[in-house]
Order: C-alpha cells, then structure tokens, then sequence
C-alpha cells in the first residue's frame, strides 16, 4: 500500500517537515525544483539523473540476452562513478513509457540492434527485490531473458553462465542467477 506523507510548515527551521524527516529546501525551493524537473525531457542529462535516482525510487528492466545455445550470456562492460564492472544490459522505465517501450529502447538502442529478428522477444521472469549498498535506489528489478536467433556484432562479450568474470558487478550475479533459476536451469 503506497504511504502519503503530510507536509507540514516547520516555520522555526524554514523547512518542510514530514513524518519521515525535514526537507532540505524550502518551500520557494521545492516550488522552483518542481518547475525545473518538469521542464526537462528525456534522457535526462547525467548528473541529474544519478542526483535524481539517489532520492526516488526506478523501475529498472533488466536482460539477460543468451547466445544461440543458450549456454552463454551477454555482458557489457560499465566504468563510471556509479559501477565499475560486467553487468547485463539494462535500463530503467521512463517518464510516459510502458516496460514494452523500455526493452524496445534497451534492444535498439543498448545492444544495437537494428530490428527484432536478432533475437526472440524477451520473456518476463518476473520481479526481484535488489538490495545494494550504493546511492542508487533501484529496490526491484524486472527480469526479462532472450535468446539470440542470429549472429550478434554489437557492444559487450559473451560469457559461460557458469563463468561470469571476477568483476562482475555482485547485483547482476544475483540477478542472473535467479533468472537462470526462473528459467529452470539453475546454474552459477
């Protein structure tokens, strides 16, 4: 059940006080950063999404994308302020999209492809409660899995299921070892 927290003026600090705790800003602040954020549009620049996804919670959608013999999956390789590792592709939902138009998005734009053909449709698995300990707030992630139907030229390697590397960020260990379980196959 979603919980609505009532604002309420805290004239003593100059902050909005809520069940939870005080805002940092103001109320002239919060107005202006409500104005700000709606003037944005997708995608949104770097730094305001990483600032963003620290205090609200996203829908991530998550692929495990496996070769022809379903023997191996692949990974992309990620180095920034956030990860720095193999994960699966991924994404998160965006502002007026359904989680069709977020692996559409993933499969065009991540592991570019250039139409459907390459691989089957991605299979829901379901939904996996994510627990890190970084500033990131995905809390769960959608699992989908595809198989690749023809010869893959785009970015990232192939990599035994049973073999991920040793930097393989230790969320995606735990998520492609539940879709593999989801898959019936076990593994890792």
């Amino acid at each position: 059940m979603a919980r609505f927290f009532k604002v309420v003026s805290c004239k003593k600090l100059g902050k909005q006080r809520t069940k939870k705790g005080y805002s940092m800003l103001t109320k002239g602040e919060e107005a202006e950063l409500a104005k700000l954020i709606e003037k944005m549009e997708w995608p949104l620049p770097h730094d305001v999404f990483h600032a963003l996804v620290k205090k609200i919670i996203t829908v991530p959608v998550e692929l495990a994308v496996f070769d022809k013999g379903m023997g191996r999956i692949l990974l992309h390789y990620r180095e920034d302020e956030e990860f720095k590792g193999w994960h699966m592709p991924g994404t998160v939902v965006r502002d007026n999209e359904d989680v069709k138009g977020a692996i559409q998005r993933l499969l065009t734009d991540e592991l570019e492809l250039e139409d459907n053909s390459s691989v089957t449709w991605p299979e829901n698995h379901g939904w996996l409660e994510v627990k890190r300990k970084i500033g990131v707030r995905h809390l769960i992630s959608l699992l989908f899995s595809c198989r690749m139907v023809k010869d893959y030229g785009g970015p990232g390697d192939f990599f035994e299921v049973n073999r991920l590397p040793n930097d393989t960020l230790k969320h995606h260990r735990v998520l492609v070892k539940e879709i593999l379980a989801r898959m019936g196959r076990g593994g890792l």
